[in-house]
């Protein structure tokens, strides 16, 4: 007898799993009916006859580059019976004898440059690897990180729906994917010879890896981007069939904003109330129901004025012969149920754009109804087309203040969230609602509409921003904000803290002995003080290191009162032995006179006096910038420009910071290096100049001599909106 010893070849061939391109990465040696006549993997599973090599690696022949490859899904499960190693046969005809021959690949998870890290533009549906896309889709595929970058459908397909700041990329988004046992596959984890699961059922992708545990599929890295060019919706613009590249949403069978930079985490449920949430969320567009009909319902003692002239109208009600045809079409009176009504008009047969009135009165609209009546002054008319302006933009009657009465503001696209569905005889007959939240209101059917930029929050053009950053040593000073006796001041900062364990002040005004003063101590608490009278936090913040956070603090003469917010909570209160505040001396920030130079980055300083801004207030405008002549804003700086050594104040004021100690010095030019993402703040980016120089202790870039580095960011209410 002829003795042989069998052993797996060296330098073959290779599948690698994560470059989805099967055996013929680069389209040089496809399989193909000439190449490789009546192809197919080598599967024997019957460890009782010779040639026993079951198909652990999960191989097919499918589609490549170039005509067809040899693919495998996984090499993980050779080790756990060792009934082969993790290679893939290719069997095949030799095309001139005719002979069987084999093919070998070894099967590798990964090799540079070929990784389990892949590409994903918003807007658009991620993709399993290849050929775990041609498959069905898992049911139980789930996105195990990053879960504010992308979201899953009801068909289990999962959509990138932000990437954070515009123009950056985002690599947090991780997935994990199961795939149906296909014919041939061998999944034999308990090695009594036969599958452990059915054909058709799902198993985890690659969960014998090292690099996860058993059950759990391996992570897959999607590195997520906005389009390079994407449609543009502009402000005052509404979206109602297609055009200018964006599809039309009026007939979907449903819909619902993914995603708006004015809510970038995406809150779809807020809590609303004193303290909390008493003004409409910040929003870059609304969703909508333009055409239905808003009634108000006139009392028994009220009636129309007689000069007010009515014409027939369909299904018998009257309309308004002296109003302008854009109102006059879409407002009537119904003499029966005595009601006034309001509604969208739509009209598509008109040359070019069709034409959209939606059901939303505008303040000059509402004015030129009250004419009617020719009174001139206030009238019972005018307090009925009163109640019609303002259901037509609070058509869900929300009361976000609890007062008992719906809310003037704009709330057109906001719901309270429904908490209970009543039936009789099986058929639901009337809802229940939560009404200490609010939603994004559920659009599952009729028309549809999306107008940018209504209800007050007008987005801002993208453009470069920057934020100040402290070595520890310099600190900024302004010398003009006025002395004046105080009930009431609000300051806010974002903050992101270079180190731990050292005294850090942020803001200060005033003299020693009743000095203002918002610090991180030694400690690592955070306090804002009066002279001696201090709110000091009961936690240590050590986790903020590296960390953007939004603080706020509030001093209130009427409730004599301190209290300290970070992130929109209140977090510190202190109660007082005064009810005012003499305002003297500078301004500083990142210091004060008697030391505690801050090291870390500073954005969004505002100092608001005479108001006691509340939580819902902080909440609804920390991440937007703002614009000059604010009630109350008497300094503002975001760092956005700067001029030698100084930093303007935007508040209208004109109340420019100045560096305090450093030398004079000019520099033109800004070329910016790597482009990172900064963690907590999603619209903002940080840039870091590629040279960069001491000054009197400071880190300062080439482009100015009062910072570390430059922090770039887009306006924070500039807009990227994901609809599917």
């Amino acid at each position: 007898p002829v003795r042989y010893t069998p052993s797996w070849p060296v330098g073959v061939g290779s599948i690698i799993i994560a470059s989805t391109r099967g055996s013929d990465p680069y389209g040089r040696d496809p399989i193909t009916p000439v190449t490789y006549p009546d192809a197919r993997i080598y599967n024997q599973s019957v460890a009782a006859l010779p040639g026993f090599n079951p198909n652990e690696e999960h191989a097919m022949i499918l589609p490549g580059s170039v005509g067809e490859a040899a693919y495998a899904l996984r090499n993980d499960l050779n080790s756990i019976k060792n009934y082969s190693k993790p290679y893939v046969l290719l069997k095949y005809r030799h095309p001139i004898d005719g002979l069987w021959r084999h093919k070998v690949y070894q099967v590798l998870t990964e090799q540079r440059p070929f990784l389990f890290n892949y590409p994903a533009t918003v807007g658009t549906e991620i993709q399993p690897p290849y050929p775990l896309s041609i498959l069905p889709v898992g049911p139980g595929n789930y996105i195990s990180k990053g879960q504010e970058l992308a979201l899953k459908d009801y068909n289990g397909k999962v959509y990138a729906r932000q990437a954070g700041v515009a123009g950056a990329v985002n690599s947090n988004l991780v997935l994990r994917f199961y795939y149906p046992m296909q014919p041939g596959f061998w999944y034999d984890l308990n090695g009594d010879g036969f599958n452990d699961v059915r054909e058709s059922d799902f198993i985890p992708w690659l969960d014998r890896n090292p690099a996860t545990t058993p059950a759990t599929p391996i992570p897959i890295v999607y590195t997520v981007r906005w389009p390079d060019k994407a449609p543009v919706l502009e402000v005052g613009d509404t979206l109602f069939e297609t055009k200018k590249g964006l599809p039309g949403v009026a007939n979907w069978a449903s819909a619902q904003l993914v995603y708006d930079t004015l809510n970038p985490s995406f809150t779809n449920s807020f809590r609303i109330g004193s303290g909390i949430l008493t003004v409409p969320p910040t929003n870059v567009v609304r969703l909508y129901d333009p055409m239905s009909e808003r009634l108000v319902q006139l009392a028994a003692t009220e009636k129309l004025p007689d000069q007010i002239r009515l014409v027939d109208a369909p299904a018998g009600r009257k309309a308004f012969r002296d109003l302008p045809y854009p109102i006059q079409v879409r407002l009537s009176y119904d003499p029966t149920s005595r009601r006034l009504g309001f509604k969208g008009f739509y009209d598509n047969a008109t040359v070019g754009e069709p034409l959209l009135l939606p059901n939303i009165l505008s303040p000059d609209e509402r004015d030129r109804i009250k004419q009617l009546d020719g009174t001139g002054s206030v009238s019972a008319f005018d307090k009925i087309v009163d109640r019609l302006y303002d259901l037509t933009r609070n058509p869900n009657k929300l009361d976000l203040n609890n007062d008992g009465e719906a809310d003037q503001s704009f709330l057109v696209g906001y719901q309270y969230p429904i908490s209970k569905t009543n039936y009789a005889n099986g058929t639901a007959i009337g809802y229940e609602y939560d009404k200490t939240r609010i939603i994004i209101e559920s659009l599952p059917s009729g028309l549809k509409a999306l107008t940018a930029a209504i209800g007050g929050n007008i987005p801002a053009v993208p453009k470069p921003g920057m934020a100040a950053t402290f070595a520890g040593a310099s600190m900024l000073r302004a010398d003009w904000l006025a002395s004046e006796v105080l009930d009431s001041f609000t300051w806010e900062v974002w903050v992101k803290r270079a180190e731990n364990n050292r005294e850090d002040v942020i803001l200060a005004r005033g003299v020693d002995v009743d000095a203002f003063k918002f610090r991180f101590t030694a400690e690592n608490q955070v306090e804002f003080s009066l002279g001696n009278e201090k709110a000091l936090t009961a936690s240590r913040y050590t986790l903020d290191v590296g960390q953007w956070h939004h603080w706020a603090g509030t001093f209130d003469g009427i409730t004599r009162q301190l209290e300290l917010f970070r992130d929109g909570e209140s977090v510190a209160t202190k109660d007082l032995s005064r009810s005012i505040w003499q305002a003297d001396g500078s301004t500083t920030i990142g210091g004060n006179s008697a030391g505690g130079r801050f090291k870390g980055s500073l954005d969004e300083v505002r100092i608001w006096h005479g108001q006691a801004r509340d939580a819902s207030q902080l909440l609804a405008y920390r991440y937007q910038a703002l614009v000059a002549g604010q009630t109350g804003l008497v300094g503002y700086w975001n760092f956005d420009q700067a001029d030698s050594d100084r930093f303007k104040d935007n508040s209208g004021y004109a109340r420019n910071l100045e560096e305090f100690g450093a030398t004079h010095s000019i520099y033109t030019g800004v070329n910016p290096g790597t482009l990172s993402v900064l963690t907590n703040l999603a619209d903002w980016k940080a840039q870091k100049p590629n040279e960069s120089r001491i000054s009197k202790g400071l880190f300062a870039p080439q482009s100015n001599p009062n910072l570390d580095y430059i922090g770039t960011r887009r306006d924070l209410d500039a807009a990227r909106i994901g609809m599917w």
